[in-house]
């Protein structure tokens, strides 16, 4: 097999077979350099192709600095080599913000509800039906459709594939856009999973949670993204991001484009799968049930990674302990 001794992320610079549009979800087909159809009312001229791509390249060259030292400041030692749980995290987030001088304790409570002592998850099991509700196009001219007519396009248009990988998020959380987004994204897709991307409400929105290093520093963003006030301005950190990550996994010869809905502004999907800052969700098709999903972000991503890899090879049995470089 041409694939032994390979390493899934080795692989994954040539993007797998990405599901095609339908309806509410954006075309996903591999685009030419010529003409990128992005499935949103934005540029689609060589020159926007050839920013994304040579932003992803330099993305890509500080990457692994960036995941090695972020990774490892938000690793939970209690949770040991496993991903983390909802008490683990609320006892670590607890002893970090409350009371502590220059945190904002209350911004805090508002942004994370779900990392608050004594928050009960009623995120949806492993076994328990992945929730529904409404979600938006980036084309705004695309009437709302719901999250499981977006789950049922994307996987017709991968060949009919019996399940498909969420991934909720924002552009304002600087792990999102600086290596998970596309870790969990080239994983899933490794093993032949489609993915569609949620965007959601903003993880640290400018004047309401802001982050360092949305400011500062390599990550730094190019324009501050304040809370969402209607669908306009959704979409446009969507796009924003949408952009972002197809840099991200692109190269020259071959560039990418991603699947990518929204959540609407009641933010009912976030609430429903306490998706914030970033999660991940697996999904099997026929029966919108949850197969595998990652514990609250952004802690203890390579045991995220490990234990997404390990249902991954249930699918895919050479993914297993094949996922990263």
């Amino acid at each position: 097999d041409w694939r032994q001794g390979r390493t899934a992320n080795e692989l994954a610079p040539v993007p797998p077979r990405q599901p095609s549009g339908a309806p509410g979800v954006p075309a996903t087909h591999r685009p030419s350099r010529a003409k990128v159809n992005m499935g949103v009312a934005q540029s689609t001229d060589d020159d926007a192709t050839e920013v994304a791509m040579k932003r992803g390249l330099v993305a890509q060259s500080i990457q692994p600095l960036a995941r090695a030292r972020g990774n490892a400041s938000l690793r939970i030692d209690c949770a040991g080599d496993a991903d983390v749980s909802y008490e683990e995290v609320q006892t670590v987030e607890f002893a970090k913000w409350h009371d502590m001088p220059g945190k904002d304790w209350g911004a805090f409570k508002v942004n994370r509800p779900y990392s608050i002592k004594g928050h009960v998850s009623r995120a949806p099991a492993i076994g328990a039906d992945a929730p529904d509700g409404t979600v938006l196009s980036l084309d705004d001219s695309v009437p709302p459709s719901t999250l499981h007519e977006a789950i049922d396009a994307v996987a017709a248009s991968a060949d009919d594939a019996q399940h498909v990988a969420l991934i909720f998020g924002s552009i304002t959380c600087p792990v999102w856009r600086g290596w998970a987004a596309r870790d969990l994204h080239t994983d899933v897709t490794a093993a032949g999973v489609p993915v569609l991307h949620v965007y959601q409400r903003e993880a640290h929105a400018a004047g309401e949670f802001d982050h360092a290093h949305n400011v500062h520093g390599p990550l730094a963003l190019s324009a501050p993204t304040p809370p969402h006030a209607d669908e306009h301005e959704r979409r446009t950190a969507a796009r924003s991001a949408k952009q972002h990550l197809e840099g991200q996994l692109s190269w020259p010869w071959a560039p990418a484009c991603v699947s990518e809905v929204l959540d609407g502004m009641d933010d009912g999907l976030e609430a429903a799968y306490e998706s914030r800052p970033f999660r991940l969700y697996v999904v099997q098709v026929a029966s919108k049930t949850v197969v595998h999903k990652t514990g609250l972000a952004p802690f203890n991503m390579d045991a995220k990674r490990t234990e997404l890899t390990a249902c991954l090879g249930k699918f895919d049995p050479w993914v297993r302990g094949h996922h990263r470089f």
